[in-house]
């Protein structure tokens, strides 16, 4: 389960440098709740829909829904099919950033702000030093008002198979590994 729309574009890519394999192939489907609705859905996990499901959601940190994410990790924490992974700074688009603001991510990152704002993207990426890390709170302005564009041009850039060395966020590789655990059943 995934809060929007950039989720929805952009983790099927990240799946794929992680396992490999397209997330179809790993039988894994994503949904995109559009915003706050995942304890709808985690509930009918939780009455008996005996799905592996892992939810990855902002944290928030600083807005009035700060404390959602923390609140359904406390709230599923018993449930083993449900996994909360939140972002570790505050948007899925800060993670990507953070994770990705040096070396062979960053050039990708850098191609993908300039192709989202041509103008100002170019200015800013030309602004910066050959190994100076892009800064986080400065891209994320940039392409703010612009992440839905920002999400495909993302996707399309990894999809390119140029970009295989793009890092994938902490929160979303532990989501991604914990879907890769089998529960082993053991017969008594």
């Amino acid at each position: 389960l995934v809060e929007g729309i950039s989720e929805q574009l952009i983790i099927p890519c990240l799946h794929k440098l992680h396992f490999d394999k397209t997330i179809e192939a790993n039988s894994t489907c994503i949904i995109n709740v559009n915003g706050l609705a995942f304890k709808n859905f985690l509930e009918i996990i939780r009455n008996g829909y005996f799905q592996k499901c892992l939810v990855l959601t902002d944290s928030d940190t600083g807005t009035a829904t700060e404390n959602r994410a923390d609140n359904l990790i406390i709230e599923y924490n018993d449930i083993d099919e449900i996994n909360i992974q939140k972002t570790i700074l505050s948007t899925f688009e800060k993670d990507i950033i953070e994770a990705n603001s040096i070396g062979s991510g960053a050039a990708c990152l850098k191609l993908v702000v300039q192709s989202v704002r041509p103008k100002v993207g170019k200015k800013y990426i030309e602004s910066l030093k050959p190994d100076e890390a892009i800064d986080v709170e400065v891209y994320f302005k940039l392409i703010e008002g612009h992440k839905s564009a920002f999400a495909f041009e993302l996707m399309t850039t990894i999809n390119s198979g140029k970009h295989q060395s793009f890092k994938i966020p902490i929160y979303i590789e532990d989501g991604f590994n914990y879907l890769a655990k089998t529960k082993v059943i053991i017969d008594a």
